[in-house]
């Protein structure tokens, strides 16, 4: 059995692009998504979450998740590192 490939696809700030939503909606329409993941990245989740309601039923089994801003620190601790923690 052949496993189909799978894309992750990384648009960051997404929200800056003049028309974004509907250029997504026309991929996902015609199938260019198919087999892909989307992350779309911005500093206004807002405009984001707004422009994102455009799109219903094309996400498939897909979710919003929002990731608030972290400090560097903050990022280690959640990857296991201790910044602390002197060798």
């Amino acid at each position: 059995m052949t496993r189909q490939k799978e894309y992750a696809i990384v648009l960051d700030e997404i929200s800056s692009v003049e028309k974004w939503p509907q250029a997504i909606k026309w991929l996902a329409d015609n199938g260019f998504l198919k087999d892909s993941t989307l992350f779309l990245t911005g500093s206004s989740s807002v405009k984001l979450k707004k422009s994102g309601e455009f799109m219903p039923g094309r996400r498939g089994l897909g979710q919003d998740m929002i990731f608030l801003p972290v400090t560097f620190k903050e990022y280690l601790a959640l990857n296991g590192v201790n910044p602390e923690k002197k060798d």
